[in-house]
């Protein structure tokens, strides 16, 4: 039988990521399809693949291309993903897979910004992902919060509309922005985010320049 739920996983060697498995297993079964797309030793390796997980090396440097990877080898019925440190309620992901089987939307995207918790995010960034959300808000005439959130859930049907789509540096706004663009009903719940447990983060990412060109990419994107 097919998985009803497919997850992706991007790790840059994540010691959080066991944490974050056990708490999909918990929420979405034991049935649920985890892939993690990893960079790691084959101690990482093993453990993950006890755990019944599916690695794959990493061999692109992108988050967007790495989650795409594990889309393209996916058997779920709706394909997911969200970060392996921990930083996102993982609860995000049962609640969009509800809202996407109730028909509500094709896509269901994690809001961190109305729940942020103390420490897990900078003013700086968080100023930066309120822009460009709303840049993309008016952009694309739907209110969106959080494009750049790590967790996000869509159906089958709406990934296929961009799976030959050759993914650019825009992070998880890579999928929203091309499933906006092909008429998906993409929807928000929100969902907390935490500091992250262990140590910073292995992505190092002048995020100024970043924003700049995704915020071009944004405008480019929609013309």
């Amino acid at each position: 039988m097919k998985p009803k739920v497919t997850v992706v996983l991007p790790t840059l060697y994540e010691e959080s990521i066991f944490e974050v498995i056990h708490d999909i297993y918990r929420l979405l079964g034991r049935d649920t399809e985890i892939i993690a797309i990893a960079r790691g030793g084959d101690e990482y390796f093993r453990k993950l693949r006890k755990l019944g997980v599916k690695v794959v090396y990493q061999k692109v440097k992108s988050v967007e291309g790495s989650i795409r990877i594990g889309f393209n080898m996916a058997k779920g019925e709706l394909l997911a993903s969200t970060d392996s440190d921990a930083t996102h309620d993982s609860s995000g992901l049962l609640k969009a897979v509800k809202m996407i089987e109730a028909g509500e939307a094709d896509m269901v995207m994690g809001n961190r910004m109305n729940k942020l918790q103390p420490g897990s995010m900078g003013t700086y960034v968080a100023f930066g992902n309120r822009a460009l959300s709303l840049i993309f808000s008016i952009l694309y005439r739907m209110r969106l919060h959080d494009i750049l959130t790590g967790l996000f859930v869509m159906d089958r049907k709406s990934f296929e509309l961009m799976k030959n789509i050759k993914p650019y540096r825009a992070g998880t706004a890579f999928f929203v922005m091309e499933a906006a663009k092909r008429g998906a009903r993409i929807k928000e719940v929100d969902i907390k985010y935490y500091p992250r447990k262990y140590g910073n983060t292995k992505l190092s990412r002048f995020k100024l320049a970043y924003g700049l060109a995704l915020g071009v990419r944004l405008i480019a994107h929609i013309i």
